[in-house]
């Protein structure tokens, strides 16, 4: 995958949050301090928690999902939880 180039460090991509609570209708951005755009993001659950190529989260339905990034052949999880409740307006 990645090359490790001379004088340049790869590292992990900081995730701040590990555990999210989302409301059902909400839209959330993964809070990652290294932007790029060679994250991949995938759900594990796109029934209930969908993400797109720039780590935006909607909540579709209440249930569970674990978000996966992968960043310089390492992954990311974080666990995202849809509760019922009241759609937001966005």
């Amino acid at each position: 995958r990645d090359k490790l180039v001379t004088g340049v460090q790869t590292c992990a991509l900081p995730i701040s949050d590990k555990k999210i609570t989302m409301d059902l209708g909400e839209v959330r951005k993964i809070d990652y301090l290294r932007p790029s755009s060679r994250i991949s993001w995938i759900s594990s659950n796109p029934d209930s928690v969908q993400v797109d190529i720039n780590g935006y989260l909607f909540a579709i339905s209440s249930g569970k999902s674990v978000i996966t990034g992968y960043y310089n052949g390492k992954k990311h999880k974080i666990s995202v939880s849809v509760k019922r409740g009241k759609k937001k307006g966005r």
